[in-house]
């Protein structure tokens, strides 16, 4: 008898384990879920400028999109970011972006919330290739443009 109930009391304890074990790989793999991302800050002007070398992509990208006369990269950031996690970029208006992935790319994009300060506000899906573009506030003779990219 006490041979059955020591294996009644090893299968309960099994069973407890596994149970107990599910939720925590659950949130290793929501952990482990991330999105890299890009962002970078550019600034459009009616006023002409000499050429940015590091604005060839975006000029492609925003021409036809945005009307303005010279482009600039201000600045440029990346980051790998959990899900569910925010990511705050400082802008130099002194607002600030804030990104949280909603849902790691399944093919079709990620998922995306963003925020920039007193301006946009939104959940967008980016796909490789394919990335979001935000007006932004007014800064220096232009605008700020926000593009986040997913790598």
């Amino acid at each position: 008898m006490a041979r059955s109930s020591g294996t009644a009391l090893a299968l309960a304890l099994a069973l407890a384990a596994a149970l107990f074990a599910r939720p925590a790989r659950a949130d290793e793999a929501s952990a482990a879920e991330q999105v890299k991302l890009e962002v970078t800050v550019l600034q459009v002007s009616d006023q002409p400028g000499e050429s940015d070398p590091r604005s060839e992509r975006f000029d492609r990208l925003l021409r036809g999109q945005i009307p303005y006369q010279s482009l600039a990269v201000i600045d440029s950031h990346e980051r790998e970011v959990p899900v569910n996690e925010v990511w705050t970029v400082a802008l130099p208006t002194s607002r600030s972006l804030q990104i949280r992935p909603l849902e790691a790319d399944d093919g079709k994009g990620s998922l995306l919330s963003l925020d920039v300060e007193e301006s946009v506000q939104g959940d967008f899906r980016v796909r490789r290739g394919q990335p979001l573009v935000v007006g932004g506030p007014r800064f220096g003779d232009g605008r700020l443009v926000v593009v986040v990219d997913m790598e």
